[in-house]
């Protein structure tokens, strides 16, 4: 690899040794942008050059060049060799690079404020090539605005943004190198959006261990914590608990309301998939403070959360409630909580949320079916619950969400069950046990042929009594 970097080094040292000393100069110049128009191009050249009105007829020159090609809405942009040899080679006049570098922070910092559309691609690109150029500057500024950029691309599920910021810190490493902690969390960050939940164990629980800031080491345990909730067992339950207990007497110590809301949700959501009447009490209490604090907020999206979890534990309540009335009672708050959140996720517009209410509303449903004095007809809440699942079932799979799909497909083989349809009933089983397989969720396939098997005896038992 050295030995083709070399070589390459050297046609480049040919080539500088025909280049006029002018177009030399403004080539290493232009190359420290990752890309340029003409306009830019001419002001780079015009303000550090001094060629004395041949800018233009300079820069015409340097496209010709068979390192530079054309880019996106009339720009250009060196190719990756020739941008990193040029640069070195700037970098040599070291007065020069620095105050290059500040002239195009603030060049795309202005542009970005000229601009009416705040939030959109365009100005995301300004503000990182603005951070990237303050980075040999002021390292620790650009990390910080290298952090909120990346806090809003995951808060907005923008992985493209998300793998810029991680980009960012390895190009410009020569100075973001002390940063390793924030580099780490924002990898961390990717990999949990990108459903990559081995790697973003690792960088988390990293950063809980290491971390004393704050915020990135309350997300990281919190995230953390949800991880190894989702495996389900008993001891990652035990952990995530331990864990977000911290988490919420951190966010309570630093009064972070917002944090400590959302890791009462997430605390809450443990002890429901721990189970038991006392834990869902206690689960109910952190719903309940979560939902008191989003509304002070005005947060729809928290409030939305909020009240679909307290449906779920009100849900799981009436499943073990042995009073008729006090589980009628139980399954009529989860409905009302289930579409009172419906109602606001949907404005929101969260597709993840929206699946995950129409689950479970779809199993509210099912429950009311087993119980017809509970509910209202029976065939009615079968078909209600179908609606459900399906348009979940449509999300999540538009979402690429694996693990919801494969409790989706479970779901609907309970309903077809429900519907005699018990052919409709194994190829949704078998569909969430293949998927299951695939992600290595080993328990839920053992649920899974555990109901298969009760489907095949179902069907066998309905072909013997056919040909009696």
């Amino acid at each position: 690899m050295s030995s083709c970097i070399s070589n390459k080094n050297v046609e480049f040292d040919k080539l500088c040794q025909a280049l006029p000393n002018s177009v030399l100069t403004a080539a290493e110049l232009c190359a420290l942008p990752h890309s340029l128009n003409d306009t830019l191009a001419y002001k780079i050249i015009h303000d550090f050059g001094n060629f004395n009105g041949t800018t233009r007829s300079i820069w015409a020159e340097i496209k010709q060049q068979p390192f530079v090609y054309p880019y996106e809405k009339g720009g250009w942009r060196f190719n990756e060799r020739a941008r990193a040899y040029f640069i070195s080679r700037l970098e040599q006049q070291n007065g020069t690079f620095l105050k290059l570098h500040d002239y195009l922070k603030t060049y795309f910092e202005t542009e970005r404020l000229q601009m009416s559309q705040y939030d959109c691609p365009h100005g995301r690109e300004l503000e990182w090539r603005a951070a990237y150029h303050l980075a040999p500057l002021s390292p620790e500024e650009a990390v910080k605005k290298i952090s909120d950029i990346g806090e809003n691309a995951a808060h907005a599920y923008r992985l493209a943004d998300m793998k810029s910021v991680i980009d960012l810190f390895e190009e410009q490493k020569r100075w973001l190198a002390p940063y390793q902690l924030e580099r780490t969390y924002f990898e961390g960050r990717y990999a949990y959006a990108n459903h990559d939940y081995g790697t973003a164990e690792k960088r988390f629980k990293f950063i809980w261990e290491n971390c004393k800031s704050n915020e990135i080491k309350i997300i990281s345990g919190h995230l953390l914590g949800i991880i190894w909730k989702r495996s389900g067992k008993r001891h990652s339950l035990k952990n995530a608990e331990t864990l977000l207990l911290e988490c919420l007497e951190l966010c309570i110590l630093t009064n972070r309301q917002f944090q400590q809301a959302q890791v009462q949700n997430s605390l809450g959501s443990v002890l429901v998939t721990v189970g038991g009447f006392i834990r869902l009490l206690e689960a109910e209490k952190y719903f309940q403070d979560s939902l008191t604090v989003f509304r002070n907020f005005g947060d729809k999206r928290g409030i939305a959360i909020s009240l679909n979890n307290l449906g779920n534990v009100y849900l799981k309540l009436g499943e073990i409630q042995q009073l008729d009335a006090v589980r009628k009672d139980d399954f009529e708050k989860a409905k009302n909580y289930f579409q009172d959140s419906l109602t606001l996720i949907r404005n929101v517009g969260n597709k993840r949320g929206i699946a995950i209410v129409l689950g479970r509303l779809g199993r509210l449903h099912l429950k009311l079916w087993e119980n017809p004095h509970l509910g209202e007809s029976n065939k009615d809440e079968l078909d209600e619950a179908e609606k459900c699942f399906q348009e979940s079932l449509v999300l999540v799979q538009y979402l690429g969400d694996r693990r919801g799909e494969a409790i989706i497909f479970y779901e609907l083989a309970k309903l077809f069950v429900a519907k005699d349809k018990t052919d409709m009933a194994r190829q949704c089983i078998e569909n969430g046990i293949f998927i299951n397989e695939e992600i290595g969720n080993s328990r839920a396939v053992k649920k899974g042929k555990m109901e298969l098997k009760c489907i095949n005896l179902n069907m066998t038992a309905e072909r013997s009594n056919s040909n009696l």
